[in-house]
């Protein structure tokens, strides 16, 4: 589970770092956790990449929670840290192409709608 402003890994290849979840596009103050598979607001905090400065806001996917979860066939799944996907703010394709480390399947499942999956490289757990 990640709560409103929990510090969270960039785990793709845009040069970001870390980012700040601060809210939820279409809520107002209803949803305050988000766990794998949820698309989160956040602004950036460190970045090494001149076309992503420092507060921008953006929307970022969920992929990996430290928060334990279990799944349908009874497994539990958890990481040693939260981890996003950072994506466009409009039409939700993933600015990465390749992801650092494992990701939740669960992540894609849920997101069939962004753009572009097929692209991107990935191991799911």
């Amino acid at each position: 589970m990640i709560r409103l402003n929990t510090v969270l890994d960039v785990v793709d290849n845009t040069n970001v770092h870390k980012v700040r979840a601060f809210g939820v596009s279409g809520y107002s103050k209803i949803k305050r956790a988000w766990k794998i598979g949820d698309i989160l607001l956040c602004s950036i905090q460190d970045s090494s990449n001149k076309d992503l400065p420092r507060k921008k806001v953006l929307k970022a996917l969920v992929v990996r929670t430290k928060k334990s979860y279990s799944r349908v066939n009874g497994d539990r799944i958890k990481f040693f840290h939260n981890g996003v996907f950072l994506l466009s703010r409009e039409e939700l394709a993933l600015l990465g192409n390749r992801a650092n480390g494992p990701i939740a399947k669960e992540a894609k499942t849920l997101n069939p709608k962004i753009a572009n999956w097929e692209k991107m490289k990935v191991k799911l757990i």
